[in-house]
C-alpha cells in the first residue's frame, strides 16, 4: 500500500481542513495517510511514505516562514522516486 504524507499551513484552519478533505480522499482511495502541520513535522520519518502533498495559501501572512523551514529542511532529504503535489 503506497504511503502519503499531507502536510498543511496551520494558519486559520481553512488548509487544515482541506488537507483533511485531502486525506480523507486518499484513504478511501486505499491509501495509508499521515496528515500534519508544517510548522511540527519531524522529517526523521520521511522516508517511508512515498508521496507528498503540502497545502498552503498563497494568500496568508506569514506563511513563507514555516513553508520556508520545512522545505529547506526538505531540501537534504532523498527525494528519488518520491512523487508530491503542492495545492
Amino acid at each position: 500500500m503506497k504511503r502519503v504524507l499531507v502536510l498543511h499551513e496551520f494558519l486559520n484552519g481553512v488548509m487544515e481542513k482541506i488537507a483533511m478533505v485531502l486525506n480523507r480522499g486518499l484513504k478511501e482511495g486505499g491509501f495509508n495517510v499521515d496528515c500534519s502541520s508544517i510548522s511540527i513535522i519531524q522529517l526523521n520519518n520521511f522516508n517511508i511514505h512515498d508521496m507528498l502533498g503540502i497545502v498552503v495559501s498563497e494568500n496568508e501572512p506569514g506563511k513563507s516562514k514555516n513553508l520556508d523551514n520545512f522545505l529547506s529542511k526538505l531540501v537534504r532529504e532523498k527525494l528519488e522516486n518520491k512523487l508530491g503535489i503542492m495545492l
